[in-house]
């Protein structure tokens, strides 16, 4: 009877670890946010967050930091994220970026920066964003097209420029590059 309760407790035990038993991903999702397609898929939108949360897991290819307070993006926003296809950060209040904010994540697809307070993007800022081919910048306050920023972006299909303060629709020697560009909204 005893090897019975004993063999019993044993399963009990094993059944419990079983059902709650940490998933990887899962415990290095950031509190802020909500981790899906085991860590792939990270959003953190409406949490009033000051800063990209440096608790994501590595895993991530979509980032959603829409409609949070982040104000700038530092060289050190994305580090340990080098998986990063697509980063959005829409209504954020963001009037700065720093030039190596997007060094390391040569992945890169696509980049949602609408909606901010932009009035010009670094020179070098996607140098290293080869496969870049959609960037969204509507709704920020630029007067001129990101001319410098557009420099080796090949594969780049969307720029949306549309709710800008844009006076004039010249393309700069930059854009040459663009040899890809199938949309340019000016809207």
């Amino acid at each position: 009877m005893l090897t019975v309760y004993v063999l019993w407790l044993a399963c009990q035990v094993a059944w419990t670890w079983e059902l709650h038993k940490p998933v990887p991903w899962q415990q290095h999702c950031s509190a802020a946010c909500q981790c899906m397609d085991d860590g792939r898929v990270v959003i953190c939108s409406h949490s009033r967050l000051s800063r990209v949360p440096s608790d994501l897991p590595a895993t991530t290819k979509t980032l959603d930091m829409d409609d949070n307070q982040l104000g700038a993006l530092r060289n050190t926003s994305f580090i340990g994220l080098s998986n990063l296809e697509v980063v959005s950060v829409q209504h954020n209040g963001i009037q700065f970026l720093e030039t190596g904010v997007f060094l390391r994540l040569s992945r890169l697809r696509e980049v949602r920066l609408g909606g901010n307070h932009l009035t010009r993007l670094p020179r070098n800022v996607f140098r290293r964003n080869r496969n870049l081919q959609v960037l969204d910048l509507h709704g920020n306050t630029f007067v001129t097209l990101p001319d410098v920023a557009m420099f080796r972006q090949h594969n780049l299909l969307v720029l949306n420029m549309s709710s800008n303060h844009v006076t004039s629709s010249v393309l700069g020697p930059a854009f040459r590059f663009t040899t890809q560009l199938t949309s340019l909204d000016l809207e």
